[in-house]
């Protein structure tokens, strides 16, 4: 019996072999992938938190309305004030730019006569202002150094901008037209009768709590506009309405929005204006984003989804460090969220 060993044979059956392989690449996929899943998944919270916002006026239509006629005219009268608020807003600006540019060698050479340290600066890469045709000596530097390139980029980057906000908008369509047969699917799928009745009653808590928070956002937007109109027509600067409503819709991106609304009114002060206009845009616009980050968000959006003001603060600052604008923006909703689970799961049951 001494002799006798013992053997232990392992057989690995087929369907066993395929499912581990299946793990592996699952599991390489996700890592190899991992930012386009975050933006996927982020685009598609973007697309709920829409459809969120806009479920309280489409239920206020389906009193009068079948849910379909009342979803598609919701949508119809958000994409055409969208579309309008764009020609609003693009067409005077398009219109006030060309002016300056066309006539941007008398503006340069003005600011040229006021500045000599410009002449200074402009000799030091290779730009003789004395020869004339400063647009275009400027124009001939940017193509040398390749920033027409970088202009076709961020070209690109506008481009691929809208169509992803186009698929967000169409994705929230879906949601709206699928919400509720969704909801039925996957509420089925708990046998559970109590805890069915806990995860619906939590979903309602998480609608109720993005609907407060699309509220706070829309009233931060309202206050940034505003504030920018007030600066700008304080300093005398053309198209103070359309470049406030820049600001107030830019307000949504943290961080990066005030300093994109912040550009066209600095270069049209820089064209046609004093030190005064543009030292004037430039700190005015400093101190909203001042007042934006530092008082008007934490006291806001705190009152709004019921989160401690320096909880808002840290969950702007983290999620704008990792996933950038966008996770800045999401990043009040999804704590909401989490503070909502946390609380109804664990601290209520204790």
């Amino acid at each position: 019996m001494g002799n006798k060993r013992d053997t232990l044979k392992l057989e690995l059956s087929d369907g066993f072999v395929i499912k581990i392989l299946l793990i592996l690449v699952s599991f390489y996929l996700f890592v190899k992938y991992w930012d386009s899943l975050i933006n996927i998944s982020l685009i598609i919270l973007l697309a709920y938190i829409f459809s969120v916002g806009l479920k309280p006026t489409i239920n206020l239509l389906e009193k009068k309305l079948p849910k379909k006629q009342s979803i598609a005219i919701v949508y119809i009268v958000c994409f055409l004030i969208t579309l309008g608020a764009l020609s609003f807003i693009i067409l005077p600006i398009i219109n006030e730019l060309s002016g300056i540019v066309s006539d941007m060698d008398r503006y340069l050479m003005e600011f040229i006569q006021k500045y000599p340290v410009a002449n200074n600066l402009m000799s030091n890469f290779g730009i003789d202002v004395s020869q004339g045709d400063i647009t275009q000596r400027i124009f001939v530097f940017f193509g040398q150094n390749n920033f027409v390139q970088q202009g076709f980029n961020i070209a690109n980057g506008f481009v691929s901008m809208l169509i992803v906000l186009g698929f967000t908008f169409i994705l929230s369509l879906y949601m709206s037209f699928t919400y509720e047969d969704m909801m039925i699917k996957f509420l089925n799928l708990i046998k559970d009768v109590g805890k069915r009745k806990e995860i619906n009653e939590v979903v309602k808590l998480i609608n109720k709590k993005i609907g407060l928070w699309i509220q706070g956002q829309m009233i931060l937007s309202t206050v940034i506009f505003l504030c920018s109109f007030l600066v700008l027509v304080i300093l005398g600067i053309p198209l103070a309405l359309p470049f406030a409503l820049i600001a107030g819709i830019l307000e949504v991106i943290p961080s990066l929005g005030p300093i994109l609304s912040l550009i066209l009114p600095l270069l049209v002060a820089i064209a046609i204006g004093g030190p005064f206009q543009y030292f004037g845009v430039f700190v005015g616009f400093q101190l909203i984003q001042l007042l934006e980050n530092y008082v008007l968000v934490p006291k806001i959006m705190s009152t709004s989804v019921n989160l401690d003001p320096i909880a808002v603060l840290l969950s702007v600052f983290i999620g704008g460090y990792i996933f950038g604008p966008v996770g800045a923006l999401l990043a009040v909703p999804i704590v909401a969220v989490v503070s909502i689970i946390i609380d109804y799961f664990l601290l209520q049951k204790k």
